[in-house]
């Protein structure tokens, strides 16, 4: 019977001999994928990580260059619409001065006129036909006065058009400078 007893006793000590170097052999293969799974992890978490920070700086570049090129594009358009303003102004300084300058000539002229009545005591029908001439000057002065007036007021209103356009393309100027300073930003991240 202790026979009996000890091969028995030996069986169930084989058996959890066996089932301890399973569970030993189990342990080490659950190790072993659990470092494998966590290296391929890893990898793949790189690759991902360089591919987005790749996708990412390509666009931030992109976007720099989109904003450079409407800030260059808007910095032309203010160049030439100031250019207008500057020409704008000139041809209005050039209509007064022809303006003054006739005004100053018809006021002259009926002044010698006038002068010219008194001094020589010529006849009434030549003393009027000399103020009658001067007189036409004076009115063809003032219509030439309300022309340029009308000019002048078209003119002041494209201007004050084109200064609103100024400081909207301004705020629009800015508005991309801050977004390039933020892109910038996040470049240098």
């Amino acid at each position: 019977m202790n026979a009996q007893f000890n091969a028995e006793y030996k069986k169930i000590q084989e058996q959890s001999t066996n089932s301890l170097q399973q569970m030993v052999d189990l342990k080490d293969a659950y190790a072993e994928v659990n470092q494998k799974m966590l290296q391929s992890s890893t990898s793949m978490n790189r690759e991902v990580s360089a591919e987005l920070r790749n996708s990412l700086s390509t666009f931030v570049t992109d976007l720099q260059k989109a904003v450079t090129d409407e800030v260059n594009a808007l910095s032309s358009a203010i160049v030439i619409n100031v250019e207008a303003l500057e020409k704008s102004y000139a041809y209005i300084s050039d209509h007064v001065r022809n303006i003054k300058g006739n005004y100053e000539s018809a006021a002259q002229a009926y002044i010698d006129a006038v002068n010219n009545v008194h001094r020589m005591n010529e006849s009434q029908e030549n003393m009027l036909s000399t103020i009658n001439d001067s007189m036409k000057h004076i009115v063809h002065t003032n219509e030439k006065v309300d022309e340029v007036i009308a000019v002048m007021e078209e003119r002041q209103e494209r201007i004050e058009n084109l200064i609103s356009h100024i400081n909207e393309i301004s705020t629009t100027i800015e508005t991309l400078q801050k977004l390039e300073s933020q892109l910038n930003r996040i470049t240098n991240k």
